[in-house]
């Protein structure tokens, strides 16, 4: 499905995959793509090439505040497991090099959408009395750009807050609902 594929390709990748089709289209297979593809491979062939070194894998990462500064990356994957967050969990605790202590923050790569969302929703959970700050992460050392992808995400997650409030209060005054099982707001 091409739409699944756009949405896992930087905007280079995208414009490659798209001349390729096109050529691939207009039946012009005698020149040479990229370096890495050659002119005697089959349609096919170039495609899931061009499509395997095109995908990027884009990191589903959550940064992870006001932690305990003891915790272990073996707590705080418990804590994400027992939360239902399931699948591949890579833990990254910032520690000071001179104390070789934690900071109380952490970065959690998580495998896919799905549960970095879930993650998400653990924001302002708790972990031995303390509640913790969960943020998807914008990655990236440039300050300005960070923030300001950090300031997006958070208003997009205000958004859908909203969102769900308005749906919830809606449906209370259409229909009488009174019950909030699980919605996390």
């Amino acid at each position: 499905n091409n739409s699944d594929i756009n949405n896992q390709l930087n905007s280079k990748l995208r414009r490659k995959f798209t001349r390729l089709i096109n050529l691939l289209k207009s039946g012009n297979v005698n020149t040479t793509i990229t370096a890495n593809v050659t002119i005697d491979q089959s349609k096919d062939q170039l495609v899931k090439q061009v499509i395997s070194k095109s995908i990027k894998k884009s990191p589903f990462v959550v940064f992870v505040g006001q932690l305990p500064f003891d915790i272990t990356k073996e707590q705080l994957e418990n804590h994400l497991r027992i939360n239902d967050i399931n699948g591949s969990i890579k833990i990254r605790l910032l520690t000071d090099p001179e104390s070789n202590t934690t900071k109380g923050t952490a970065f959690v790569e998580l495998e896919n959408k799905g549960e970095l969302l879930k993650c998400i929703n653990l924001h302002h959970s708790y972990i031995n009395n303390r509640r913790i700050n969960i943020e998807e992460s914008c990655g990236g050392r440039n300050k300005e750009i960070r923030q300001t992808k950090i300031l997006d995400k958070k208003q997009e997650q205000m958004k859908k807050k909203y969102e769900l409030i308005n749906q919830l209060i809606d449906d209370y005054m259409v229909k009488g609902l009174t019950s909030l099982t699980n919605v996390n707001v």
